[in-house]
């Protein structure tokens, strides 16, 4: 038992990662309301009452993308490794990520913290080799997809299923769903476009599904093709991308466009879940 209040250290750096994280510590703080929350958070996290070391969630982008920016990331994570030791927090949860929150993983473990790792990173895709280094950095991680309970168990991770966040965030089924066969006789197709959130992905897809938006309306004149952003400066970045400001964008109502669409082009990712 600790003599004092517990300080859990957050770190998540891309949007997804931040809303998913500030409902942990929404759930969080009904178990342990005396917890003090800091970290490397975004803008969910802070409302849910995370102070804010750091926030990356605004500068996330792919590899491939900005590459000036990586001695900008290299001082933060350096900086925040400093501010932790100096914290000495009782706990640290990271969030997806792994790219920035193995470095702090690594510095928790050397100050005595634990390490529970929410949402694991899908090693098992990219980087089977890794395992071994996801068990010397965690306690334990905690897994949204069923397989992967199994699949680190198997190899020395301390691992437990704990369900996908969406299952809790997405709206039900519309009880009305648009017509098929109606679109189908009168062509009137209503097409989702996800070009992702973060900047290199709206940077190198945004082009692609703009091409298949044009193939779809030169061959059913009465389809209509909309775009999804998660923010106004991401809608203004497709805008750029596309060298069109009468793009169809809808700005934070994805699950509202996709619920009135037949179909949906998306990038891999959280979202490919969400439309299944």
């Amino acid at each position: 038992m600790l003599d004092h209040p517990i300080t859990i250290f957050m770190s998540a750096a891309e949007a997804s990662g931040d809303e998913h994280a500030a409902r942990l510590i929404e759930s969080l703080r009904l178990r342990v309301p005396e917890a003090r929350f800091i970290g490397v958070a975004g803008p969910r996290m802070a409302e849910a009452g995370c102070e804010v070391l750091a926030d990356l969630t605004r500068q996330a982008s792919m590899i491939g993308g900005p590459f000036l920016r990586i001695p900008y990331y290299v001082r933060t994570i350096r900086r925040v490794q400093e501010q932790m030791r100096e914290l000495a927090p009782d706990l640290h949860i990271p969030v997806d990520s792994p790219a920035m929150n193995w470095h702090l993983a690594d510095t928790a473990k050397s100050i005595g913290a634990g390490v529970v790792y929410y949402i694991a990173p899908q090693v098992w895709a990219w980087a089977p080799w890794r395992v071994r280094k996801l068990a010397r950095l965690t306690d334990r991680v905690a897994c949204i997809l069923p397989f992967e309970q199994r699949y680190f168990r198997d190899r020395g991770v301390k691992a437990t299923y704990v369900g996908h966040p969406l299952f809790e965030t997405l709206p039900e089924r519309p009880a009305e769903l648009p017509d098929l066969a109606e679109a189908w006789s009168e062509g009137s197709w209503r097409v989702a476009m996800l070009p992702g959130s973060r900047p290199g992905e709206i940077r190198h897809h945004t082009p692609a599904l703009l091409a298949s938006a044009a193939k779809i309306t030169r061959r059913w004149p009465r389809a209509r093709c909309t775009f999804t952003a998660r923010t106004d400066q991401a809608a203004q970045a497709i805008r750029r991308a596309s060298g069109n400001t009468d793009v169809n964008v809808a700005v934070g109502r994805m699950r509202e466009v996709l619920s009135q669409s037949h179909f949906a082009v998306a990038v891999s990712g959280t979202v490919t879940i969400e439309v299944a």
